[in-house]
């Protein structure tokens, strides 16, 4: 055991060594760092803040804390980002790479120095300057109970674990790069295609649905769960869902600790924990096992331009699904542009079958899936009638529209001798809901979707449920006698409801 603990003080004696060597050669480094750090987060926070606004309330303390968040999560991403690819930037040059590796220092101990060097300049630097935000604010009047103003150190505790694991991610992707250019695109790649998988998932999915429904105000969160989808495919776009989970946590009941723990959405910490403890442990035999002819050679590993060049392709071709007209023009420019994103990954134009295969399934699979949503209506999870089971409440709006103004297609209402444009309730109990469901088929099928929309009835349908998540249905009605006489009828029949209103010109 002592030859262990002796190699343990020699390591940690290195390491302070080297720690001192990248401090004293990073010192305009690490003051820009914090120089900045210090104008997007306390500076930026106070010039937009100000000083607190009477009357003070508790939305006033959460606003403060939450331009001071979010400017930490910016920083924190694009340190975590950068400081990787600047920590590793000698894997990328022969002569570098040969000079680190003959240090006295075995490989695996140095890539620990560098790992925890730039870890350091992340964290530390964004610790500072957060807790004299905090401070400041706290200065300033930001202040209420001790357990509110717990609230945002707990906040950058969360973050700094979720900015651990996506520094290890950016750290295993610079190792496996070859070169400064490909280790910047790459790292970068992986920072945006979170967002444009996300936005192309749900374009696509709102356009399948609507194919299924028509456009009746469905939305794809009803029917598919994209706070998951979020979750396995998007790291940055993780921390900021924990941000907005953190401040929505804050903006309700923060006083019971169960509303406190789900605020961390634990399955996020630990499936991107398993990630991060992966890419760390890879990126570790990676560096341990790299060879110094590889540096200064175009970057080959699968989790590079291959996985890059599929995501993004695929993505393309979802936007073009959701495309009215023909698909061959942009199937051409999409194939065009893969092709294009090859040769530059390979630095040579050669197209080799395993190439056009992956874009024939990429075609294929997307269409194939496309077709057999909108046939199987969303493998049967798509309805235009919500279940009431976990239905707390239901609002319904009716309104007239004419350009003509014509009272005839108004709601007359007999007691008070007044014309009305509109009538809306809301009901809570079981009959009614359930009544209003039955409105919502009878509506659905006096709906049309192509109609002249300046003379029409309009009537939007909302369900809420327990957790105040909304399913809204829309539709419009032809503005002719018959359907007057059915919403008038329904007018009379919701008058008895505690919430009923009425609107008028």
């Amino acid at each position: 055991m002592k030859w262990k603990r002796r190699g343990m003080v020699f390591m940690m004696n290195d390491f302070k060594a080297y720690l001192r060597y990248y401090v004293n050669s990073n010192k305009r480094l690490l003051i820009l760092v914090f120089i900045i750090l210090f104008l997007i987060m306390p500076f930026f926070t106070f010039n937009y803040m100000g000083l607190p606004r009477d009357p003070y309330s508790l939305d006033t303390f959460y606003m403060g804390f939450i331009a001071l968040g979010a400017a930490t999560c910016a920083g924190g991403c694009i340190l975590s980002y950068l400081l990787p690819i600047y920590n590793f930037r000698y894997l990328y040059k022969k002569r570098s790479h040969e000079m680190y590796f003959s240090l006295p220092i075995q490989r695996k101990h140095l890539f620990l120095y560098n790992y925890i060097s730039g870890l350091l300049v992340v964290l530390v630097p964004l610790l500072m300057n957060y807790l004299l935000g905090y401070f400041i604010m706290l200065g300033l009047g930001y202040r209420e109970r001790p357990l509110y103003m717990l609230i945002p150190l707990i906040f950058f505790l969360g973050l700094s674990i979720l900015l651990l694991i996506q520094y290890s991610i950016f750290t295993f992707l610079s190792v496996k790069c070859n070169n400064l250019i490909d280790s910047i695109l790459v790292n970068g790649a992986y920072v945006v295609m979170p967002f444009i998988v996300m936005l192309s998932a749900t374009i696509f999915f709102s356009n399948q649905i609507t194919t299924i429904l028509g456009d009746i105000g469905a939305s794809p969160s009803e029917f598919i769960n994209m706070g998951m989808i979020q979750m396995l495919l998007s790291m940055p776009s993780t921390i900021y869902a924990f941000l907005f989970n953190m401040i929505a946590s804050m903006a309700s009941e923060m006083h019971r600790i169960d509303t406190l723990i789900n605020a961390f959405n634990w399955l996020y910490f630990l499936y991107w924990g398993v990630i991060g403890v992966l890419c760390f442990w890879f990126g570790w035999k990676s560096f341990v096992d790299r060879k110094p002819e590889d540096a200064e050679q175009r970057t080959v590993t699968l989790f590079g331009y291959p996985v890059i060049i599929t995501v993004i392709t695929f993505c393309m071709v979802l936007f073009v699904m959701n495309i009215n007209g023909g698909v061959v023009v942009p199937s051409l420019i999409i194939l065009v542009a893969y092709f294009c994103m090859i040769f530059f990954s390979n630095r040579k134009i050669q197209i080799k079958k395993l190439h056009v295969i992956v874009f024939a399934l990429l075609y294929i699979g997307t269409f194939g899936f496309s077709y057999m949503y909108t046939q199987t209506k969303g493998l049967g999870m798509v309805k235009e009638f919500p279940s009431l089971t976990d239905m707390k409440r239901v609002n319904i709006d009716v309104n007239s529209s004419s350009i003509e103004n014509d009272s005839a297609m108004q709601f007359y209402d007999a007691k008070n001798k007044e014309y009305y444009d509109g009538y809306g309730t809301s009901v809570q109990d079981e009959e009614s809901m359930k009544d209003l469901l039955d409105v919502q088929k009878e509506v659905s099928t006096r709906s049309v979707k192509e109609y002249f929309y300046d003379n029409a009835f309009y009537i939007s349908i909302s369900y809420i449920k327990q957790d105040n998540f909304q399913v809204s249905r829309n539709y419009t009605l032809k503005m002719n006698k018959k359907n007057k006489d059915y919403l008038q009828k329904l007018m009379e029949e919701l008058k008895h409801t505690e919430k009923f209103s009425v609107m008028q010109h």
